[in-house]
């Protein structure tokens, strides 16, 4: 009796052993899959994830961002869920140069291309706890970072800044301009071998808690005043009064 049980105790002990970090084993893989699984795995698209997909329809679509209202035409919003209305952290619209036009059929070419003078322009407001001002990101950002911070005189009544090789923007040059007593600052790609097609960027606060960007070719930075006055005229205009 007492051999069978030192025999049953022993058998119980082996099992032990090895129960034991099998049960360890299951648990740290199951949690790992969990984790991986958290980090890695897709989410629900964003605005920079889903894809454009213009429409011709001019029907009004209603949404807000932040606490703005806007009420724009269809042919205006580039993705198709934000075409769904309602809350929105940030919307995509897109128009066509010099008439500020939104899709259209007879347009579907030069919207979809890529072209170097591509005469699209893409216009994004989203909600910002802490929007910036183009002075402020100026003076604490780019000009700490070129190699000139006097810059030199360029055309069409702006000011050309070329940024130092080992800043994070040494494959952009910064232009700036004034208008209406608002300093006006463009963030362009330099071109070459690689970007065969630059575009410039603009970024401002909208206020309320909302900023502005838009994105256009750099081969139309001639027009940079026109597109200031017929951005603005745009969002007044889709926006909705209180």
């Amino acid at each position: 009796m007492s051999r069978s049980g030192e025999e049953f105790g022993g058998l119980t002990r082996q099992r032990s052993s090895w129960v034991f970090p099998l049960v360890v084993f299951f648990v740290t893989a199951c949690l790992s899959a969990i984790v991986l699984a958290y980090y890695f795995a897709p989410g629900p698209p964003g605005l920079g994830e889903e894809l454009p997909s213009p429409t011709d329809a001019t029907r009004p679509v209603t949404l807000t961002v932040g606490s703005q209202g806007f009420r724009i035409p269809a042919n205006y919003v580039m993705l198709s869920s934000s075409r769904r209305g309602g809350a929105r952290e940030a919307v995509m619209l897109a128009a066509m140069l010099p008439s500020f036009q939104g899709y259209s059929l007879d347009a579907a070419g030069a919207f979809s291309g890529n072209a170097a003078d591509s005469p699209i322009i893409t216009i994004t407001v989203k909600s910002t706890k802490i929007p910036v001002t183009e002075q402020d990101r100026l003076d604490r950002v780019y000009l700490m970072q070129v190699v000139d911070s006097a810059g030199e005189t360029a055309p069409f009544g702006l000011r050309h800044y070329i940024f130092r090789p080992e800043s994070g923007y040494h494959a952009e040059e910064l232009f700036v301009g004034s208008a209406d007593n608002s300093t006006i600052v463009l963030l362009c790609d330099r071109p070459g071998v690689d970007t065969t097609s630059p575009n410039c960027l603009r970024e401002l606060p909208l206020g309320d808690g909302l900023a502005l960007s838009y994105r256009f070719k750099r081969a139309q930075l001639a027009q940079w005043r026109a597109l200031d006055s017929g951005v603005r005229m745009l969002i007044d205009r889709f926006a909705l009064k209180n």
